[in-house]
């Protein structure tokens, strides 16, 4: 160690070392204006009110905090008085203790247990340490009394519930049942009767409604019968509802249109009977000798006289059809064909393929007709679909009825 340094105990010899330095004088800092603690402010005087200091400092010291003492009661009369009231119910709060704990008898059911709604109030217990101890029974009294076994009841079957409160059961053992009389016999449109809600009626017309609607809902049943809608039931008297009908029409005009439609149809019958019979092949074969012609085209007619070609019959005037430009002139003879010899029309030549085309368009105009005759008479407005296949049909068959009757008589 240097030689200079103080050793324990040892004042040190200088103050070069700054670990030599001592400790100043307490009294260091003041200055030359400077007061004490307990000394009162230069140029100041000490208010008359303010207390002096109880305990005086040493000089260079910071001071000794002292306890309180105890201050003097100076209350007195009502003062004192709400000032002992005042620490007595401080105290009673202070000490109040928290009451003892009583465990919920939770197998007795209360009114509001299957209430959704309940009121909103806090627990009070039913049963009170007073009420325990009065409830009580001597030994005595708590001997239980002989239990009598109950009626054996026989086996039941719980059938699928068609309202959410009626139940039916029926029993296994085949037991006889008394009738039902007919007027207590439950009837099939009073199932969905609405029955009691549960949680009970709560007072407020709302919240009624909301619970009669959740608790008969028809989503509830398990019956598929009783979400259908009771079915109403028609008065005797009550007349059915008639459906508006379509403006109805004068029957004249119908009347009129039959008559001229099934003229129309008759005469395209006529004209088609013998062209059929000769495309078919029946008929008489010859020859025709042209007598007069007038006209031309359309508006041709010629006349002339028909002999059978195996010499049978002869016809002195018939109508001749199918006459060309060569034979237009009085006296050529030409090869033609009859139906019959009491038909009054030969034909000419060879005319098949005016033949084919003449029967098949009279024909087509005959059915033509009969659908004519169902449109204005209104057979196609009926209600019933069978109605109106009938009158449709009947409409047609007017028409093939004239043209069969034609082709029997041209035969």
């Amino acid at each position: 160690m240097i030689g200079e340094t103080p050793q324990p105990g040892e004042t040190p010899r200088n103050e070069g070392s700054p670990w030599s330095f001592a400790d100043p004088d307490p009294a260091w800092w003041r200055g030359g204006t400077d007061r004490t603690a307990t000394d009162p402010p230069t140029g100041q005087t000490r208010h008359p009110r303010r207390r002096s200091p109880q305990h005086q400092a040493a000089a260079g010291g910071t001071g000794t905090l002292v306890p309180p003492g105890e201050v003097e009661n100076t209350r007195t009369g009502e003062a004192a008085e709400g000032h002992a009231a005042g620490t007595q119910d401080v105290a009673a709060e202070l000490q109040r203790t928290e009451p003892a704990i009583v465990e919920r008898d939770h197998d007795q059911p209360d009114p509001h247990r299957y209430d959704p709604l309940r009121p909103p109030s806090g627990h009070q217990p039913k049963h009170t340490a007073e009420t325990v101890a009065a409830d009580e029974k001597t030994p005595a009294e708590a001997q239980p009394a002989p239990v009598q076994p109950a009626p054996a009841e026989p086996d039941v079957m719980v059938l699928p519930e068609p309202n959410a409160r009626n139940r039916p059961t029926v029993p296994i053992e085949r037991t006889p049942v008394p009738p039902v009389p007919p007027v207590l016999a439950p009837q099939r449109h009073n199932r969905n009767r609405p029955t009691e809600p549960l949680p009970p009626l709560t007072g407020s017309p709302r919240t009624d409604a909301r619970l009669e609607r959740l608790e008969n809902h028809p989503f509830w049943n398990a019956d598929p019968e009783a979400t259908e809608p009771p079915p109403t039931e028609r008065p005797a008297h009550a007349l059915p509802r008639r459906r508006p009908g379509r403006v109805t029409r004068q029957p004249v005009g119908a009347l009129l249109a039959l008559i001229v439609l099934s003229l129309v149809s008759a005469f395209f019958a006529w004209v088609s009977a013998e062209p059929f019979w000769l495309s078919m092949g029946h008929g008489e074969r010859g020859y025709a000798t042209t007598t007069q012609c007038t006209g031309s085209g359309v508006g041709q007619r010629c006349v002339g006289r028909f002999a059978a070609a195996d010499g049978g019959f002869t016809v002195a005037r018939v109508t001749l059809l199918g006459v060309g430009p060569g034979e237009r002139v009085a006296g050529t003879v030409s090869p033609a064909r009859m139906v019959s010899r009491d038909s009054h029309r030969s034909y000419l030549g060879d005319t098949s393929p005016l033949l084919q085309l003449r029967w098949l368009l009279g024909f087509t105009l005959v059915l033509f007709c009969g659908y004519a005759i169902a449109g204005v008479t209104g057979a196609r407005r009926l209600e019933t679909g069978r109605a109106r296949r009938g009158a449709v049909l009947a409409s047609l068959a007017g028409p093939l009825l004239l043209l069969g009757g034609f082709l029997i008589a041209a035969w």
